[in-house]
């Protein structure tokens, strides 16, 4: 009967485990970054292989201008969560985000449903299409 009941606990929790772990976002940030007149921050995710789709969702970051005190700066932000994509192998997705007239920067996180993607934060020159800035990151953090 304990045996029953041990293997019975057992299963329940590597349910449970293998649920919550299929459910695990994996997020990217860039931070905040002040952009330059005629430039825009370009956020690029891809896969790095397999046969999976992914779930992927960009969130757009605007930071206000800081109210500083005693050498440290407050910012408030607001987010713009834009729908959810699907990005299938050998595909990728990007967004653009131009920073506001008056604004202390902008920033994007990236979420997705597995770590296995590539995400590249560049900021880009309008004008001459070149890139200013690059940051490329293999891995993503658990959250």
């Amino acid at each position: 009967m304990k045996l029953r009941m041990i293997v019975a606990i057992a299963l329940v929790l590597s349910a449970a485990v293998a649920a919550g772990a299929q459910n695990r976002l994996y997020r990217f940030s860039t931070g905040q970054v002040t952009l330059g007149p005629g430039q825009v921050l370009r956020v690029t995710v891809n896969g790095l292989g397999g046969n999976d789709t992914i779930r992927t969702q960009f969130m757009r970051e605007t930071y206000g201008m800081p109210t500083c005190s005693g050498g440290a700066c407050r910012y408030f932000f607001n987010v713009e969560a834009l729908p959810v994509m699907m990005l299938s192998t050998h595909e990728s997705l990007s967004t653009d985000i131009s920073q506001p007239t008056g604004s202390g920067g902008v920033g994007c996180v990236v979420a997705a449903n597995t770590r296995n993607i590539r995400v590249i934060a560049m900021i880009v020159d309008t004008t001459t299409g070149e890139t200013v800035s690059f940051c490329s990151s293999a891995e993503v953090d658990t959250w």
